[in-house]
């Protein structure tokens, strides 16, 4: 039996083979429970195969958990359990109803959303349930009125069930030992799994993408599950009394405007490692892991998040609604190249400066050349009308340019062909080309 298939981080999983780990019979039992894509049936397979296949386990009594003699036992009282629950969620109750919530995923966040309605039977609800393809997975709720009683199954989207819960107080009448066991079994227990994570490795759950929400996002790890604690009692204690709840991943995680804090997150057999580069904010993670890593000294990191803190300060404060030209005439932004537009009338491409005269034309070149910035191309008119006042028609920029010898590249976009005649006479007689520039002779 392939137990690695139910090994939710894709990272552990491929470390668990390289390392040909070997479980034993209540950790191939868990890993089977926690699994988020194997449906009921699966598990119910792979349980049955530890029973027939794998030697028994006892687990002792925990903080959490009754003593069981036979893992196998509790296996088979706990599929018992989930086929009542089955059973019980798809029969028709005129005192029952249903409702839906869908999980939604994206690059950004995992997140169940509710519906309002309610159903009177499973067909009528599963048949109306909202569609998108952001939705990853269904989870169906049936409720008793008048009761308390609920069970939730969670359905993939080929209609696949398995038990999402089976509450205390459920559809049919249950022994204490069996309430323990469908509420407690599973959580009650507490394993220490080899991981490829070392300390200062940058890693995150998958399901939990957003630095928005607490303990979620990219974090520095510090610690998988024992590892990072002094205290010797400590330890005992959670190999004695730990349940779930205690198989963590410790370190430094971050909120979205890149402040750090120390926190812990379960379960850390869910954690991979971190597959971007972080950006924005969630750099302040880089100085910290490579401090850790001891690659870098605390001078340098505490240095480093402070300048990236300052950047990011900075970079909410930058204005961002204004067009690129409007910002680099508030001296916002650097402006590195342009391209010269002139035209009395025609507005000017999206990616040109827009002179309506010569003379503006020629300020703007001045103004270039004095801050370095580099003239790409000119696109002349010919004709400038009432512009012309200012510094004649556009024949004169070029005038102008071939007597300073600054032969930055033309193209002549006029419609009058005497005009354009001219202008590209002079070009092809001053501009130094081994083709004359005639590909400058453009119409636009």
């Amino acid at each position: 039996m392939d137990f690695y298939r139910f090994i939710n981080s894709k990272d552990i999983r491929e470390y668990h083979k390289e390392i040909n780990y070997q479980y034993n019979a209540a950790e191939a039992a868990w890993l089977v429970y926690q699994c988020k894509d194997a449906n009921v049936e699966e598990k119910h397979a792979a349980w049955q195969w530890i029973i027939d296949n794998m030697e028994d386990w006892e687990i002792a009594e925990r903080g959490n958990y009754r003593t069981y003699s036979s893992i196998k036992t509790v296996l088979r009282k706990y599929m018992e359990l989930e086929d009542r629950g089955v059973s019980e969620f798809f029969k028709n109750d005129d005192n029952a109803v249903y409702s839906y919530s869908s999980l939604y995923r994206d690059e950004s966040t995992t997140e169940w959303c509710k519906d309002d309605c309610l159903y009177s039977d499973f067909e009528t609800c599963w048949n109306d349930k909202e569609e998108d393809e952001d939705i990853v997975r269904y989870q169906i709720r049936k409720r008793y009125l008048d009761d308390s009683k609920e069970i939730d199954i969670e359905f993939d989207l080929n209609k696949k069930p398995y038990i999402h819960s089976l509450y205390r107080n459920a559809c049919w009448d249950m022994t204490e030992e069996e309430t323990d066991l469908v509420c407690y079994s599973f959580m009650g227990l507490w394993f220490d799994f080899p991981t490829p994570f070392r300390k200062g490795d940058i890693i995150w759950n998958p399901d939990h993408p957003s630095c928005e929400h607490m303990c979620s996002g990219p974090f520095v790890n510090n610690g998988i599950c024992l590892e990072g604690i002094e205290s010797e009692k400590v330890i005992d204690n959670i190999r004695t009394y730990g349940d779930e709840s205690d198989m963590t991943a410790g370190g430094y995680f971050v909120y979205k405007d890149g402040q750090i804090y120390m926190e812990c997150t379960h379960n850390y057999m869910d954690m991979e490692f971190y597959p971007k580069k972080p950006e924005g904010a969630i750099r302040t993670l880089i100085p910290i892991s490579n401090y850790l890593k001891g690659q870098i000294s605390l001078d340098l990191c505490v240095r480093a998040y402070h300048q990236i803190m300052m950047e990011t300060m900075a970079d909410d404060a930058k204005v961002v609604d204004y067009l690129d030209e409007g910002l680099v005439l508030a001296g916002l932004k650097e402006e590195k190249a342009v391209k010269i537009w002139l035209d009395d009338e025609r507005k000017a491409p999206y990616d040109f400066y827009h002179c309506h005269s010569v003379n503006e034309a020629k300020s703007k070149i001045r103004e270039c050349e004095r801050y370095g910035i580099e003239i790409t191309k000119i696109s002349c008119d010919h004709d400038l009308g009432d512009y012309a006042n200012d510094g004649g028609d556009g024949i004169k920029l070029i005038d102008w340019l071939a007597e300073r010898e600054t032969f930055y590249p033309i193209v002549i976009h006029t419609m009058n062909p005497v005009g354009r005649d001219n202008m590209q006479r002079e070009i092809n007689r001053y501009w130094p080309s081994a083709d004359g520039q005639k590909n400058g002779d453009e119409r636009q």
